[in-house]
């Protein structure tokens, strides 16, 4: 049961996140995001992916791991539309 309540929260989490970067790929839009947000998310899933890994949990590594290539492409795009300056 702990497992699978783990992928099902994992999967919904991740999820999530697949529209705000959808809506970026279309719209080439990255303005309203900040920079500092995306990078200090993206440093706490790596963390999130080694508590996983540590922890012998699956479910938590994996879905950490997708949610930070979502999150790296997200960094890259407002990097490359809007500079790589921070707020």
């Amino acid at each position: 049961m702990g497992n699978s309540l783990g992928y099902i929260a994992g999967a919904l989490t991740t999820i999530a996140f697949i529209p705000q970067v959808i809506k970026i790929r279309k719209t080439n839009d990255t303005k309203e995001l900040s920079l500092e947000t995306l990078i200090i998310f993206c440093v706490g899933q790596i963390m999130w992916v080694t508590y996983g890994v540590v922890k012998k949990q699956p479910p938590v590594a994996l879905f950490a791991s997708i949610t930070i290539i979502l999150y790296c492409y997200m960094i890259y795009k407002k990097i490359k539309l809007d500079g790589d300056k921070l707020n």
